[in-house]
């Protein structure tokens, strides 16, 4: 290090650690670096020492050794206060600076838009009366207009949304906060978050694609009729017990990519057309199957909890009793699918699938 030329940008420190490779004997292992000729002539040699620097710097992968000994000795400072000129090449390797993203606008047309009809016919609301005998009706018939049009253009998110009725309702005295607190929460309520825990755990396990082969793989997939009500009964089963909606979003991707393989295969023999129909019976399948099963219980479909959870009907509407009401009208109603779906769609339809 005392010998070591005066380079300029290159310290002892930066000697010391080549002499520290060179003693231990690393250098032999590290990856040869051989410099390509990327700088003219017109450039200046401290445009090479840094690229050295900055390589050292990245973790000493080169043998800096070697790699000083092709480059020249620096020039002398110019007492000019001009600073030197910068390398070409490394000007392009930085490539273009990148814009950021453009920020999101804070209110769109459609709020905008929507923010203003749901004032105005909020307030246009407050002046019209509907009933003498009920004069809050037009203050909640407003309140109701409101919020309605702001979850459609989503004005403000939709949770915020949501939780308005709690300030407003009170707000014209229509109703009090406790009455209107208990309304957000309840056991219906409770009984939709269990459901919701229920589909979740459904999905984790994937309980809906083991269901589904098992079916396929006693039942065979050589007619189609047999795969139409396999899916069917799959997704009625899974939608009396959990939510319709989230039933036919676990179901649709796993026999989405079923019918594709099937797809393939009747091209190849040239049967497009009624691989088709196929996949067309087996998704209407899928969606009737779920309607129906959505009747069968409570946690089935949201608006069956919301009836058993009116304060008319003073929690006469049990999970039992709905149970042997709707089972026998959700079975008739998957048999209805069934036949339509045979008859209308498959019937014709010879498609062997592997």
């Amino acid at each position: 290090p005392e010998s070591a030329p005066a380079v300029p940008g290159l310290g002892r420190r930066s000697f010391s650690l080549i002499e520290m490779h060179m003693r231990q004997g690393s250098a032999p292992r590290l990856r040869e670096f051989t410099p390509a000729p990327v700088f003219h002539k017109h450039d200046s040699v401290l445009g090479a020492h840094a690229v050295v620097r900055d390589l050292e710097a990245m973790g000493g992968l080169i043998s800096s050794s070697h790699l000083l000994s092709r480059l020249p000795s620096a020039p002398p400072r110019s007492s000019s206060s001009e600073p030197p000129p910068q390398p070409r090449e490394a000007a392009a390797v930085e490539g273009p600076k990148q814009e950021p993203p453009p920020a999101e606008a804070f209110c769109t047309r459609p709020h905008a838009i929507g923010a203003a009809s749901g004032l105005l016919l909020f307030g246009w609301l407050q002046f019209v009366e509907l009933s003498a005998e009920q004069p809050l009706a037009n203050e909640m018939l407003a309140v109701v207009a409101l919020v309605a049009v702001f979850w459609m253009f989503e004005v403000l998110p939709l949770p915020v949304t949501s939780l308005l009725p709690m300030l407003l309702i009170p707000a014209f005295g229509i109703l009090d906060h406790s009455l209107v607190a208990s309304a957000y929460w309840g056991p219906v309520q409770m009984m939709f978050v269990g459901a919701f825990i229920v589909d979740v755990g459904i999905e984790h396990v994937m309980l809906h694609q083991r269901l589904a082969l098992n079916i396929l793989l006693r039942t065979g997939v050589e007619r189609p009729f047999v795969v139409v009500a396999s899916f069917s009964a799959i997704s009625f089963c899974f939608s009396s017990v959990c939510s319709n909606t989230a039933t036919v979003v676990m179901l649709v991707p796993f026999a989405t990519g079923l019918l594709d393989t099937a797809a393939e295969q009747a091209r190849a023999r040239g049967e497009e057309h009624q691989a088709a129909r196929l996949q067309r019976a087996v998704l209407l399948g899928i969606a009737f199957a779920a309607n129906g099963g959505g009747i069968a219980t409570l946690v089935g479909t949201p608006p069956n909890g919301v009836l058993a959870g009116q304060p008319s009907l003073h929690g006469e509407v049990g999970f039992a009793n709905w149970f042997l009401f709707a089972a026998p009208i959700a079975c008739c109603t998957l048999l209805i699918a069934l036949a339509v779906l045979h008859f209308g769609v498959l019937r014709g339809v010879r498609l062997s699938l592997d």
